[in-house]
């Protein structure tokens, strides 16, 4: 009171005042008085930006003309900045087969910031890490820092050659001194060689891609049936999506099919949750498209089988039914047929149709051509031609299938010859139907 002049608070040096907090500040504010009287003003104080580590303080003043200075001490301490490391990005599965090592590569990013020293990356036993694709892989790798950053830099990993049989796992490492060390976890696994079968020797017999009962994530499945007299273990053998490279799965423990006998896998093995259905393996990464899609069946590169479904242009379509290759068509041809294939009949677990693990209850015709001396040739053909004969003079329905299930040629032909010059080179299915006889044969264009 009394004041003849506004009162002046200035800070220390090191440190900043103001009237409004959070915003405002310099290095003096001013409290203005009117009357001889500055009303009780509150002074918002900190300390500036920019200062190393170290502790600071001084004396704020307030001073007016005429009045006695008062101060008020202020302290404050810079902490050194905490130095931090920062492990992006999600690495899958590093697989190969025994005796094919190193698996391929994926990648993660590492960064930090307030570094004094250089990130060190080191991978888990059985794993190596690289800066460069392809290339330079060893246990560990350094990610250089300048100025206290080291800004995000990619690091490949994967899992090393000669391993043997068995599943891999372990957190790459990336640490810098003063900092928290960050971790990664990376699985791997070594597959067992397969032993392969023949082209032909396992089928796909059911596919149940659209359930009614569970969601699609729940309940999807297919079987498999082994048309020899032998049991085959399709240990170490790969599931694939027909177009899709991401959508791979290999088979990490065994599964025998029995001679003659049928296996189901589904994208879940639990009964209670998955409509019903007893799985023999459960399957991840695989989803069976309710439109076009496709199955891959394969050992060491070798397709084993193949089946392609159009979305109801030949194959059929259903919803809460499986999709069954009829009993008298057992064989890896006559399954790229969509005329050769209905929807499941057979309610079980939930409530869908089909006949997961069993024969299917859908059954062509068994009249063939055999009987009336069938032939077709020449086949394979350069020729713009096939001819088909039989015992039977009667016309014949002949429909053509291309490897995706399209049809590309449906003509009755009474001169025993087909025209086949509009076809690419490559290989399809064609049906013959003869008064009540048909059968179904591959054909290849060359």
């Amino acid at each position: 009171m009394n004041l003849t002049t506004n009162i002046t608070v200035t800070a220390p040096a090191n440190f900043e005042v103001s009237l409004t907090s959070g915003s405002g500040f310099g290095a003096s504010v001013i409290v203005t008085q009117s009357g001889g009287i500055a009303a009780s003003t509150t002074v918002y104080a900190r300390l500036v930006a920019g200062l190393t580590s170290n502790p600071y303080s001084g004396d704020v003043t307030a001073s007016s003309t005429g009045a006695t200075d008062k101060t008020v001490n202020l302290s404050g301490t810079v902490s050194p900045a905490v130095p931090q490391i920062t492990i992006s990005g999600f690495v899958g599965d590093l697989n190969y087969t025994e005796g094919s090592g190193p698996s391929a590569e994926d990648s993660f990013t590492v960064e930090g910031l307030f570094l004094t020293t250089d990130i060190t990356v080191t991978a888990p036993t059985n794993f190596e890490v690289s800066l460069t694709s392809e290339s330079g892989f060893g246990a560990s790798v350094m990610v250089a820092q300048a100025g206290g950053t080291a800004p995000a830099t990619t690091v490949y990993v994967r899992l090393a050659a000669s391993l043997t049989t068995n599943a891999y796992s372990g957190d790459v490492t990336a640490s810098s001194t003063g900092a928290t060390d960050q971790l990664l976890t990376i699985n791997g696994n070594v597959f067992p060689t397969p032993t392969c079968a023949n082209e032909g020797d396992i089928i796909i017999t059911e596919v149940m891609q659209n359930p009614a009962a569970v969601s699609d994530g729940s309940g999807e499945w297919f079987e498999v049936y082994n048309t020899t007299g032998a049991p085959i273990d399709m240990l170490g053998w790969t599931i694939k999506d027909d177009t899709s490279a991401s959508e791979t799965y290999t088979i990490a423990t065994s599964v025998v099919v029995p001679a003659n006998g049928y296996v189901v896998f589904g994208n879940n093995a639990d009964s209670g949750t998955n409509g019903g259905v007893t799985v023999s393996h459960q399957y991840s990464g695989i989803s069976l498209g309710n439109g076009t899609d496709g199955l891959i069946i394969e050992c060491s590169s070798t397709t084993i089988d193949n089946v392609i479904w159009d979305n109801g242009a030949t194959f059929p379509d259903p919803n809460g039914a499986s999709m069954e290759l009829s009993t008298t068509t057992l064989n890896d041809t006559s399954n790229d047929v969509g005329t050769n294939w209905a929807a499941g009949t057979t309610p079980f677990g939930a409530g869908d149709l089909g006949s997961p693990g069993l024969v299917n209850n859908f059954v062509l015709s068994t009249n063939n051509f055999e009987t009336n001396n069938f032939k077709l040739y020449p086949n394979p053909t350069s020729k713009g031609f096939v001819n088909i004969s039989s015992n039977n003079s009667a016309a014949m329905k002949v429909t053509v299938f291309d490897v995706l299930g399209k049809q590309v040629i449906n003509q009755m032909i009474s001169n025993k010859r087909l025209d086949v010059s509009s076809l690419n080179t490559g290989v399809y299915i064609m049906r013959v139907t003869q008064d009540n006889t048909f059968i179904t044969k591959k054909l290849v264009i060359r």
